[in-house]
């Protein structure tokens, strides 16, 4: 004689075994529907990271693309450059680097420039512009009329020429200068630098020399104050202005 197995619900009441295997196969079932939607939603996981890495990789693809035509063109003119002639003028300068540039095949040209500031100082506000861009890896390439644009300081153009553009891959173009890192490695740049700052100091002194001498005879050293005018006949007298 088969005796049904026999089990307690949870308020006590008994359960026959039959109900028991309907149970079961209903677990059972709600388990199979359980670990299908895990699988379809690792699926939908997999589709969505495959997508994600295309996306980057084509990101990436474009950005070295745009990088690789992207050329930033730097110009600088301060008071000392405006003894040396027309050549130096930012018209100018843009110019001669945006023919160049094309020349060589870059599309993309970005003009960075500072007027009427010293090449001695590093802390210029064009400049700090164009490195802080070339250290995100935006150009591939700068342009400048010679070294001395970069800057007159010895120490820290000949790191940004022999460190900081080295290690960011990019070429280095001065066109005055014949310099083109590009076509290998040019020893005349220490050189140069050295020569830009002392041109740098030299005029200073020369200026510090001819203020003196100004000085003594009686000239004004800077502009009349305000209500006087520059006598055009005597250049050492002012008068009041109408």
């Amino acid at each position: 004689m088969r005796r049904d197995l026999v089990s307690s619900s949870q308020d006590g009441t008994p359960v026959t075994g039959e109900r028991e295997t309907s149970r079961y196969k209903a677990g059972v079932a709600a388990c199979g529907r359980r670990h299908t939607e895990e699988i379809i939603v690792l699926d939908i996981q997999d589709i969505c990271c495959s997508a994600v890495r295309k996306g980057g990789l084509m990101r990436q693809s474009n950005n070295k693309k745009s990088r690789d035509v992207t050329a930033f063109l730097y110009e600088r003119l301060s008071r000392d450059d405006n003894l040396e002639g027309e050549s130096y003028s930012i018209g100018n300068q843009k110019k001669l680097l945006t023919k160049v540039a094309r020349e060589k095949g870059y599309t993309n040209l970005v003009h960075f420039l500072d007027d009427g500031i010293s090449g001695v100082t590093m802390d210029r506000p064009g400049f700090n512009d164009m490195i802080a861009q070339l250290g995100q890896g935006k150009a591939a390439a700068v342009f400048v009329k010679d070294l001395s644009r970069l800057g007159r300081n010895y120490i820290e153009v000949g790191r940004l020429a022999e460190d900081f553009f080295p290690e960011h891959d990019i070429r280095l173009v001065a066109v005055s200068d014949n310099i083109d890192t590009d076509e290998g490695e040019n020893k005349m740049v220490p050189i140069r630098n050295l020569f830009n700052e002392w041109y740098a100091r030299d005029i200073s002194k020369k200026r510090r020399i001819s203020n003196k001498i100004k000085g003594n005879a009686g000239e004004p050293m800077g502009q009349p104050p305000y209500g006087y005018m520059k006598d055009p006949k005597v250049s050492n007298f002012t008068f009041p202005s109408a």
